[in-house]
């Protein structure tokens, strides 16, 4: 009854606060409009924004200065939006921006390219500070290309291409489109999560602590039946409820709006992709001059069908060899090749699982097993098969059959039951069909009405079925669209502007058509509402083009030689968050969310007024980022021991969820880790909370005058502290500064620093220098064995610490340490020794042991103040590989210090240890001394760990002998 009287305030004092919190209009902002609406404006925003300004730059005005003079490239610039002006001296109209650009024409320019007679040179002048000058410079330099490509063609029209280009290299990604989108997008979608994870509590917290006790609503609350921890677990679990509730929201807006971008990108980039191109024939000179990336296949032989398995693996007949072969057309090599042959195959087609192939006189069904490849006879006839069509929808195929020289016969045979169902005699070409009607073509072309076997005549001379009753059909001027029903033309569009020449082959998937055209190139064209449109050029051949194949946006095109080339207008990168990554998404938000919610209620709680309160939340933001971005650094996976490294687990995890490589055993340790620094943060939250002193603390205005001596006892903390910062900026900034020399440099700005400046300032105002920098008379010679002792042994167990911190985070500095290997080359190692052990000893031991270490005593404990002080220790080495090392160092000089009082001690150690690992480093790839260090690295757990032991039990003993200054 006791915990259930506890989970009922618990209950009582969240929903008062929910209800508070909701009440609140900032809260209900920052939690619902924010990401639904910031993330779609956003990203519609920027498109909009985007597509505006390219075309505006497309239409403005452009001039452009040229000097000299050449026909050709004056052809290249005209019927663009350009002011040409002739210029005597092109830099200076760019430099003085009275053009864009500028364009310097060598002399008798068209002569030479003609002639050959040398090189000329073409100059740009552009300014890069300039957005339009910069993408117009784009678009000269394409036209440029194609009139070079032009040239280099004319002069190897009878010449080997190979005589300029010997060979090419093609780049072949293979990552698919939705494993790049997951890798470009992912690591973006975890930060601006992780990010938002720290947002949603933030507010909520500050009003639920600091804000009721500016409110003066806290004593209300603390004399209500309720103990200290029933008041935070309900403050808490209304603010975790909150921030869950807002990072769903952000989580589902972010997923829908990403994806919804990727498509939007993937169409501007379509859209843009013919526009820097003059004419058909320019598209056609740089698409074959600069197609290594598109799979090329040229089979021994001569490839005679083909069809997509999958938009990657094309099905391929080479009728030379009568095999058929599975091309991977990325990584251009055949993965099957049929043991059986084919003689004299007309037609190929897709089936539901298969494919149908049509040799001589009967239909083989070829389909995929686990056994591999297999085929059967699925219809035989006495007559030689010449094209045969499948209506997939229907079940139907439809098959012409040569029966003589002067005769032919279609057929409609059941796909079911392969039995002849309709008999019709046609001496046409059969074209197209479905269930309700065929296309032939003779002198003319017409469509044949299978139910009533009437005839209607087509325009055209090729034609493709749009839809059930309406056709796409192709003349020599126009395409358009021909209902079959009504027998009328009811949209028409002129060819001429797109391509002179006859179109050979069309194929369609969904609303989008490929054309191929006798000149090799292929053109795209939408069908939407019942009309066509031209969309784009997508690639060209050599030669002719004799066959099509659509597949999701992926395209096989076949030329008369046989050549066989793949082309994608797919995204180059697709991105979409599956139910099972959103499921998991959500389920790991929830120990980071109750983690941010137990440090921002902690922080609320110390904080005395919403305004303090906001100024310690900001800064954790900042603090947490470095842990956010770990993401982005390269070649960082996560791995076992990352998955204990807080945010940055949850960050690393998400990117290998969207990568598809995450694992069972990554995703149990990252979500119980978290949730453990989770308990850790509410346990301390509600330590806080069960203080007097934190909960009644009182406004305070800020002293500017911290800095004026308030006794004669030497720094307060916040004096030292802000004297750390300032000498460590100068330290790390100014010093370098001091001597070119490496060895002079270092020790002059040790000595100004660390001791001068603290030394001076601690005259100045008038305190005794030896209190505050711990200076006793004598160093205790009797117990100099055990100072030894205990200085061996801090480094060994500081040395093996380091060890766990390599292995969990392994950071190295091998280049710095190379660099500081080549500069200190040829230096003996005594000056060695008085510069990084001796000065290093001494300065150090006295700023921080002594002045930091004697100032932060007067205002935290002793432990505390000797922590404190290690921390700060590490951080001024500026050496992230080196922090356990330093840190520990730091912690155990601190002991030192507080159990002899003495700096000389601490000094004595630093100097000792630091000479030592100088002495071991200069002369470990002298001597033997490295290979006794690769011995002990080949155990490296074993040796740590009973380096940690031994040296634990040595120091234990060496600081009882040590005793107490006080004894």
């Amino acid at each position: 009854m006791h915990w259930l009287k506890k989970i009922d305030n618990i209950y009582s004092i969240w929903g008062k606060e929910l209800k508070e919190t909701l009440r609140d209009k900032r809260t209900l902002f920052i939690m619902t409009l924010l990401p639904i609406l910031l993330y779609p404006s956003l990203m519609l925003g920027m498109t909009q924004l985007i597509v505006y300004q390219l075309d505006k730059i497309e239409k403005e005005d452009v001039t452009i200065a040229v000097e000299g003079t050449s026909q050709k490239i004056n052809k290249l610039l005209e019927g663009n939006s350009f002011t040409i002006v002739e210029a005597e001296n092109a830099w200076d109209e760019v430099y003085l921006e009275k053009a864009v650009l500028g364009i310097k024409i060598p002399e008798n320019f068209d002569e030479n390219i003609e002639n050959l007679e040398n090189i000329p040179r073409v100059l740009i002048y552009y300014s890069g500070a300039n957005d339009k000058a910069r993408l117009l410079v784009k678009k000269i330099q394409n036209s440029l290309q194609v009139l070079l490509r032009k040239t280099q063609r004319k002069v190897l029209k009878d010449l080997s291409p190979s005589l300029v280009k010997p060979f090419s290299v093609g780049l072949k990604n293979t990552a698919g489109a939705k494993k790049q989108g997951a890798f470009e997008f992912g690591r973006l979608l975890a930060l601006l999560v992780v990010l938002m994870a720290i947002t949603f509590p933030l507010y909520p917290a500050i009003d639920m602590g600091a804000g009721e006790k500016e409110r003066g609503t806290m004593e209300t609350l603390l004399v209500a039946p309720a103990t200290r921890f029933e008041i935070v677990m309900g403050k808490y679990l209304a603010i975790f409820s909150i921030a869950i509730l807002g990072s769903l929201l952000n989580l589902a807006s972010m997923g829908v709006t990403f994806g919804y971008f990727t498509k939007q990108s993937s169409a501007l980039l379509e859209g843009a992709r013919t526009q820097e191109y003059q004419s058909v024939e320019d598209f056609k000179i740089t698409q074959l001059a600069t197609n290594d990336n598109i799979p090329h296949i040229n089979e021994e032989g001569k490839i005679s069908h083909i069809q997509f398995h999958t938009p990657e693996i094309a099905f391929v007949i080479n009728n030379t060899k009568q095999q058929i072969a599975l091309w991977h057309l990325k990584a251009e090599k055949i993965i099957y090749r049929s043991p059986w042959t084919f003689a004299n195959i007309h037609t190929i087609a897709k089936a539901d699982n298969g494919w149908l192939v049509s040799s001589t006189n009967r239909l083989v069904h070829i389909f995929i097993s686990q056994n591999g490849i297999n085929l059967k006879t699925v219809w035989q006839s006495e007559y030689p098969i010449e094209k045969f069509i499948v209506d997939i929808k229907a079940q139907k195929i439809i098959a012409q059959l040569h029966i003589d020289k002067q005769s032919k016969q279609t057929v409609l045979i059941d796909a079911k039951s392969w039995t002849v169902q309709t008999t019709w005699e046609q001496q046409a070409e059969l074209i197209e069909g479905n269930e309700n009607y065929l296309i032939f073509r003779d002198e003319n072309l017409y469509a044949f009405n299978i139910a009533d076997s009437s005839k209607s005549i087509l325009p055209g001379y090729l034609a493709t079925f749009v839809s059930q009753n309406k056709v796409a059909f192709f003349s020599k001027q126009n395409t358009g669209i021909f209902d079959l029903q009504s027998q009328k033309i009811i949209q028409q569009t002129s060819l001429q502007d797109f391509t002179t020449h006859k179109i050979t082959v069309v194929d369609k998937d969904n609303d989008h058509l490929a054309l191929g055209t006798e000149n090799g190139v292929i053109q795209l064209w939408n069908y939407q509402n019942n009309e066509m449109s031209f969309s784009n050029y997508l690639g060209a051949h050599e030669n002719p083009i004799s066959q099509l194949d659509i597949s999701d946006h992926h395209y096989l095109s076949l030329d008369k030689n046989g050549i066989l080339k793949s082309w994608s207008m797919s995204p180059p990168f697709k991105f979409a968050i599956s139910n099972s990554v959103l499921i998991g998404m959500f389920i790991l938000l929830i120990p980071l969310v109750a983690l941010f919610s137990a440090l921002c209620l902690g922080l609320s709680i110390f904080a005395r007024s919403y305004k303090e309160g906001q100024h310690y939340l900001t800064p954790m933001v900042i603090v947490v980022m470095p842990l956010v971005m770990v993401a982005f650094l390269p070649n960082m996976n996560l791995s076992t021991r990352l998955c204990f490294i807080p945010v940055s687990n949850i960050v690393l995890l998400y990117k290998e969820m969207f990568l598809g490589s995450a694992s069972a055993t990554q995703i149990i340790l990252v979500f119980f880790s978290t949730f453990f620094y989770a308990l850790l943060a509410l346990a301390w939250a509600i330590r806080l909370f069960s203080k007097e002193e934190v909960i009644f603390r009182q406004v305070e205005g800020i002293k500017w005058d911290f800095w004026r001596k308030n006794s004669s006892d030497g720094f307060t903390s916040n004096q030292a502290f802000v004297m750390f910062l300032f000498i460590t900026i100068a330290f790390h900034f100014a010093g370098p500064k001091f001597a070119s020399n490496i060895l002079f440099g270092q020790a002059l700005s040790m000595v100004v620093f660390l001791v001068v400046i603290p030394v001076g300032l601690t005259a100045i105002l008038r305190n005794d220098i030896p209190k505050n920098f711990v200076i006793r008379d004598g160093f205790p010679i009797k117990k100099l064995p055990i100072i030894i002792g205990l200085g061996i042994s801090a480094l060994i167990f500081a040395l093996a610490t380091k060890s766990i911190q390599d292995r969990i985070l392994p950071i190295h500095n091998e280049q710095l340490i190379e660099l500081l290997r080549s500069l200190l080359d040829g230096y003996p190692l005594w000056m060695m020794i008085v510069v990084f052990a001796v000065l290093p000893g001494i300065c150090e031991e006295l700023f921080f042991r002594g002045l930091l270490l004697s100032s932060f005593k007067k205002k935290m404990s002793p432990l505390a103040a000797v922590i404190w002080t290690a921390l700060l220790f590490a951080i001024m080495h500026m050496d992230i590989s080196r922090f356990s090392f330093t840190f520990i160092m730091g912690i155990f000089l601190g002991i030192v210090l507080l159990r002899t009082k003495n700096i000389l001690v601490p000094i004595f150690i630093h100097i000792l240890c630091n000479s030592t690992t100088l002495t071991l480093g200069y002369y470990s790839e002298r001597t033997s001394l490295g290979e006794y260090f690769n011995y002990i690295t080949q155990y490296p757990t074993i040796s740590v760990l009973c380096s940690l032991i031994v040296c634990g039990f040595t120091l234990h003993i060496c600081f009882r002998a040590l005793g107490h200054a006080n004894e």
